[in-house]
């Protein structure tokens, strides 16, 4: 699931960098890559954003889930 969540994020950070060079250029969002390929369904390019922006605030506030809790609270008892 992490190289899911990393995956993602550095996709939506490629993304938005294109689109910004874009704009420098005057090309405006031509550079919009999940646009360029999912222009003919709208409702997924959402998803993949709302999948892009999940995946930033996991990796900012960090993941719950079991797999996690385990490999942490293994990283904390090898640095005591």
């Amino acid at each position: 699931m992490h190289w899911v969540t990393g995956a993602l994020v550095i996709i939506g950070g490629i993304n938005w960098g294109l689109v910004g060079l874009g704009m420098v250029l005057g090309k405006g969002s031509a550079w919009n890559v999940v646009n360029l390929l999912l222009n003919s369904v709208p409702t997924v390019e959402a998803i993949v954003y709302l999948l892009v922006g999940v995946s930033a605030l996991l990796m900012i506030f960090g993941c719950k889930c079991k797999k996690c809790s385990v490999s942490m609270d293994s990283a904390q008892s090898t640095t005591v």
